[in-house]
């Protein structure tokens, strides 16, 4: 039967329930005419008519094992989990063999967030019904998903799928089961299934957007938002999501007509907060600065970002005194943000408030001591007192923690250059060249007279010549 033609007849059924009333010749219906009906009910969200069906159900056929199975089923539905398990008990003891009980009573389980029993009644119960039980995998998958236990859910609705080929409409569930485990290769395999059969699923290719994000993968991503656009013009969210992605690839002119058509629909902090770092990429001070001010009179306003973005201005500014004021007002709203401590540590620096500077990077790499940018400028607050060998120490603490990263070995290079250490600076910078060679830039710009000592000229030549 095609999926139209069963949807017909259930549809059939539940009209005829519905008119019975007053009508004998209608009154009749077996055991699976009353399933049909209480699933559909349920999928409907329709509690009343669903119990009213089931008590009809145990009126025509008395206590068959069928309806108290359905009964369970409904219970748990209503979270009513002590009188599921009355009626599962009733149900076992007329069919101890069968495994949907065990199933059930692992439904029950993951609900109430016992995961190693459900674990246990899942195993007993497969283990009893063999293939039986298939239809259970996608509800066990489903309660799974409720408690946002991702890789369990795909687990189960994926084995459904191995099992039943022609279960598309499971293909979104697994997908988002899947990206939400962050598995992105596996959500994007099943995200694309989908879109196979349904190519127009507008949804879909936003989500296959967001992944293929996720998988820096950016041309990509724009595609799949260009072609939710050219499904419904209308979506207003793929406008802000398209634009972040075309400011993150450093195009904040695109971005900012993707954001201006958000704009046309709807005003709200996020998209003027968005306007605001776009104008910024674009050195246009005045423009981003009047937008965040706005944006901070809405709702849905970050205020946190949105005095550190302020404070990023000011301090392009040189503005110092304001910027500090902004960036202070960030902290006291999120004190354990690095990025936020990091542009403290440069505005005290640019101060010449040198020891508070200190404490606040020591601070920021006691929250993360793998944020590159907090090892680099605790180091530059030394290095620009000319005190280059504790800049070293800074950098070499550093390498230790993040394992030989090309940025840390070409500032090290630097340094040591400066310090006239040519063995230190030509072993650091051997490794940032098997690191990142393309990255050679990271030394000449931050220490243009490198280019004068002989290995280093050596090796930009090469690479510029390839």
């Amino acid at each position: 039967m095609s999926d139209n033609n069963y949807k017909n007849t259930k549809n059939k059924l539940v009209s005829r329930f519905e008119r019975m009333s007053g009508e004998p010749n209608l009154s009749y219906f077996d055991i699976s005419d009353i399933e049909e009906i209480v699933e559909f009910y349920i999928e409907d969200n329709n509690i009343e008519k669903a119990k009213r069906a089931i008590d009809y159900g145990f009126k025509l056929h008395g206590d068959n094992y069928s309806l108290i199975i359905l009964e369970a089923k409904y219970q748990i539905a209503q979270i009513n989990f002590a009188a599921a398990e009355k009626s599962l008990k009733k149900a076992e003891k007329d069919s101890p063999e069968n495994g949907e009980v065990d199933l059930l009573r692992a439904m029950i389980n993951i609900f109430m967030k016992n995961y190693a029993k459900a674990d246990k009644f899942i195993k007993k119960g497969l283990r009893k019904s063999a293939n039986s039980a298939d239809y259970m995998l996608v509800p066990l998958g489903m309660a799974f998903l409720q408690q946002k236990k991702y890789t369990e859910a795909a687990v189960f609705l994926k084995k459904y799928y191995e099992r039943y080929q022609d279960a598309d409409e499971i293909l979104t569930e697994i997908a988002f089961a899947y990206y939400q485990a962050s598995k992105f290769r596996l959500s994007l395999k099943f995200y694309q299934k989908h879109i196979d059969v349904f190519p127009y699923d507008e949804q879909a290719w936003i989500q296959l957007a967001r992944i293929y994000n996720e998988l820096e993968m950016p041309i990509e991503a724009i595609e799949a938002y260009d072609f939710a656009l050219s499904i419904n013009p209308a979506l207003n969210i793929v406008f802000i999501e398209k634009g972040s992605i075309l400011l993150a690839k450093n195009e904040p002119n695109k971005a900012l007509i993707c954001f201006n058509k958000y704009l046309k629909t709807e005003k709200n902090g996020t998209i003027l907060q968005k306007i605001g770092e776009a104008y910024s990429a674009l050195n246009n001070i005045s423009e981003s600065q009047k937008n965040f001010k706005e944006a901070l009179n809405f709702a849905d306003a970050r205020t946190d970002t949105l005095y550190f973005q302020m404070a990023k201005n000011y301090l392009e500014l040189e503005n110092y005194s304001k910027a500090l004021n902004l960036i202070d007002k960030s902290i006291l709203q999120n004190e354990s943000n690095p990025n936020f401590l990091l542009i403290k540590g440069l505005v005290l620096t640019k101060l010449g408030k040198y020891k508070e500077a200190e404490n606040i990077y020591k601070t920021g790499l006691k929250i993360n001591d793998k944020h590159i940018d907090l090892w680099l400028n605790y180091s530059e607050l030394y290095y620009y007192q000319d005190n280059t060998s504790i800049a070293i120490d800074i950098l070499d603490a550093a390498i230790v923690r993040l394992d030989n990263q090309f940025e840390l070995l070409y500032r090290l290079t630097a340094y040591c250059l400066v310090d006239k250490n040519y063995k230190m600076a030509k072993k650091y910078f051997e490794l940032a060249i098997n690191c990142n060679g393309a990255a050679i830039y990271e030394l000449i710009n931050f220490y243009p007279a490198s280019l004068k000592v002989a290995f280093v000229k050596k090796t930009y030549n090469q690479i510029v010549k390839n």
